[in-house]
């Protein structure tokens, strides 16, 4: 394992060379990797990409001068890909909830259906008007509840950021249509 000093590192970075993120990625990757799949229970292609968004944040934070005294980095990078994998797992958490919340709302108790049919019907109505691409991707992750490297392979993706990118705009466009066949119910009731 090579050791590499802050002020190695900031050198390298001034003048271009991004070598060191490599050898830090390499040096650190079956700690921080390890340690995060064992903590958090996600996947080891998750926990690689989050390490690397960690390094990449690393890079950014020691070029603009925002880390000027550093005693370990493997603690360091370790606490920034835990506080990643928090910060993604509440985000899809808070999704969840806003979908759960929009649900709730539909239907008064007073409604002949029962609720539970009701939600069912607004969601797949909704996912019903969304494009194929969309649709097939919200149904592979939330209902057959596949991950993203999963999705990415079975729908020709590049990779799985680039699933979970398409995923996040899907899920605003079901999001508007659950909305609009909200306010559509609404205006018939009046």
């Amino acid at each position: 394992m090579k050791t590499i000093s802050l002020e190695q590192i900031r050198a390298e970075l001034a003048t271009g060379n991004n070598g060191c993120l490599k050898v830090i990625f390499d040096n650190y990757a079956l700690y921080c990797v390890g340690l995060l799949i064992k903590k958090t229970g996600c996947s080891e292609e998750d926990a690689e990409d989050i390490l690397m968004d960690a390094v990449l944040n690393f890079r950014e934070k020691v070029m603009y001068g925002q880390i000027e005294y550093l005693t370990n980095l493997k603690a360091y990078l370790f606490s920034t890909c835990h506080r990643m994998w928090l910060a993604r797992y509440n985000k899809e958490k808070m999704q969840r909830k806003q979908l759960n919340e929009v649900y709730d709302e539909l239907y008064d108790n007073d409604m002949i259906i029962s609720r539970k049919e009701n939600h069912r019907k607004i969601s797949f109505q909704a996912l019903n008007r969304l494009g194929d691409k969309c649709k097939t991707l919200l149904t592979l992750f939330y209902i057959e509840n596949k991950r993203m490297t999963e999705i990415a392979e079975i729908m020709g993706f590049t990779g799985a950021d680039v699933a979970k990118t398409s995923k996040s705009r899907c899920f605003k466009k079901l999001l508007l249509e659950v909305d609009q066949l909200q306010k559509n119910i609404k205006d018939t009731l009046v």
